[in-house]
């Protein structure tokens, strides 16, 4: 963008070839280009600027760090302009410098102007009013996934991802101080009509209510020893006694003898105790042929599992109920806070979570159970109305500001009035375009509706100086070669460098970039159009320009 809007220089060029091709010595038509182009100059930098600096108005943090970062660049560029350009121009150049040769086709345009001034007036008018029709059809698109290109494996997954009601990303994260909070706080979220889904850490561990902490109570001592504690630890460092355990399945084989003829001498089926036989004869024989180091292994296995289980369970019965430290480490990233005294619970929202009345809704009944919810789901709703805010205020804040500079610099209201005239075509044309192109205004782009104020005003500022200046050297009527031959193709020229600075944009595969980049170079093009061809025409009807 800078690239493009940095063409200060171009202005000082085609202003010193023209006072060359006029006779003027070098060093005084470097001089004369100076002082000549130089009002303009700063205006068209000013009034960009300002643009610029107005989106550090919005709360859209990366739009206010371009409008910051571009403006010092504008500045910075402005400054080498007027220190550098020229005494590199006239070193590199010589004493006896070749003028550039005059950009063809504004003879053509000038004839053309002045030979249907008010056709030019008439058809500018009616393609303004035809694209003035389709500017309240313009709306907001907060769906900023749509600008990920479509090409993409990532892309293609999280389109698919956010129709799930289960791991979609919109998410609202909601805190527990417990377990049991956590239980409740889950048990109201899914009664909500506006909620499709709720991951919570009191879905691993059951509810203690109905008996179920006596009967833990009763599996702690089971599992344990009269005296305290079972030391599982130490077990898993111990080797597995093969003889013992094949002495102990012999004897579990035993006992299934006997369940299998008491079950006969009853006339009941035994086939269950009979495949329970064949499969622990299999296991004692597997048993036998394992490899020690194997049979080692297993049982340090199986005694790391059961001793976390077997302390979990004994905090759990002697303070009576769950602490998040409970949860399986697995589930500890997940659900458990950093300082490990909270939960949370992620709750997903049911319909369309872009449509902002729906997530609105969904806020609110979340919000209304866990006042402090966060999470991507709650700010779909606020967010587009943050965004449009900022930017309405951004827009009349540099509108003011700029016709404020333009007012300084022109000290009459008509000549503000006159450079106002293609910024005011371009904008509609370029906002009246957005609905015929099956577009919207969306996160990216809406930065262009101010950006379009001080951008859309660089040529017409130009035009108007010129014609101020051709004016007052000629009894008060400037000379249209004046405004187009001599200002006009120093405007075409820099302008198509800022217009290019955004037609590149065209190249992104971010979806983002390449419609700010589109809308931008319609936006300038409709203003560079009527700078070249409107305002002079207005000019020349109002016999100010002969």
């Amino acid at each position: 963008v800078l690239l493009g809007l940095g063409d200060f220089g171009v202005h000082i060029q085609a202003r010193y070839s023209e006072l060359l091709r006029q006779g003027t010595p070098s060093k005084e038509a470097m001089e004369q280009s100076l002082l000549k182009s130089g009002p303009g100059l700063v205006i068209a930098t000013l009034t960009t600027g300002v643009a610029f600096l107005t989106t550090m108005a919005t709360e859209f943090t990366a739009f206010a760090e371009l409008g910051l970062i571009t403006t010092v660049g504008l500045v910075l560029m402005l400054a080498g302009t007027y220190l550098l350009v020229p005494p590199a121009m006239l070193l590199l150049l010589g004493s006896q410098p070749r003028p550039a040769p005059e950009l063809q086709g504004f003879r053509a345009i000038e004839r053309f102007v002045r030979t249907w001034p008010r056709a030019i007036i008439g058809t500018a008018a009616a393609i303004t009013i035809f694209f003035a029709v389709f500017i309240p059809r313009v709306d907001f698109n907060g769906r900023y996934f749509e600008f990920l290109p479509k090409t993409t494996e990532s892309a293609r997954a999280l389109t698919e991802l956010q129709k799930d009601a289960v791991v979609s990303p919109f998410v609202a994260n909601v805190r527990a101080s417990s377990i049991e909070e956590a239980r409740d706080f889950a048990k109201r979220l899914r009664d909500l009509p506006t909620v499709s889904s709720v991951e919570t850490p009191s879905d691993l561990l059951p509810s203690l209510d109905g008996g179920r902490l006596e009967s833990l109570k009763k599996l702690i001592t089971l599992l344990g020893k009269e005296d305290g504690p079972v030391d599982y630890v130490a077990a898993q460092k111990k080797s597995v006694d093969r003889a013992e355990v094949v002495k102990e399945l012999g004897e579990l084989n035993d006992v299934l003898d006997e369940v299998a003829f008491t079950l006969r001498s009853a006339d009941r089926d035994d086939k269950a105790i009979n495949r329970a036989k064949e499969k622990l004869k299999s296991l004692r024989e597997r048993v036998q042929a394992a490899p020690q180091e194997k049979l080692d292994s297993l049982q340090s296995g199986t005694f790391a599992i059961l001793a976390r289980a077997y302390d979990t369970a004994r905090k759990v019965v002697e303070r009576g109920a769950y602490s998040p430290a409970d949860l399986p480490p697995l589930f500890h990233h997940r659900f458990v806070s950093k300082d490990g005294t909270e939960v949370a619970l992620f709750v997903h929202p049911k319909g369309d979570i872009w449509d902002v009345p729906t997530a609105e809704k969904f806020t609110a009944d979340v919000t209304s159970i866990s006042p402090t919810a966060s999470g991507i789901a709650t700010t779909l709703g606020e967010h587009p109305k943050m965004i449009v805010r900022g930017f309405k205020r951004s827009t009349i804040l540099a509108a003011l500001l700029v016709t404020v500079i333009l007012y300084l610099g022109f000290r009459r209201w008509l000549d503000v009035a006159g450079s106002a005239i293609p910024l005011v075509i371009g904008a509609v044309v370029m906002c009246g375009s957005m609905p015929l192109m099956g577009l919207a205004f969306t996160h990216a782009n809406v930065v262009i509706v101010p950006l379009l104020l001080g951008l859309g005003l660089e040529a017409s500022s130009h035009m108007i100086h010129r014609y101020r200046e051709s004016a007052d050297e000629n009894g008060g009527v400037a000379k249209l070669s004046d405004l187009l031959s001599g200002a006009g193709s120093a405007v075409f020229v820099g302008t198509l460098t800022t217009v290019w600075g955004f037609t590149v944009m065209l190249f992104a595969k971010y979806k983002a970039m390449f419609y700010m980049g589109l809308l931008m170079t319609i936006g300038k093009g409709a203003a560079l159009a009527a700078s070249l061809l409107v305002l002079p025409a207005i000019l020349f009807v109002l016999k100010k320009a002969k």
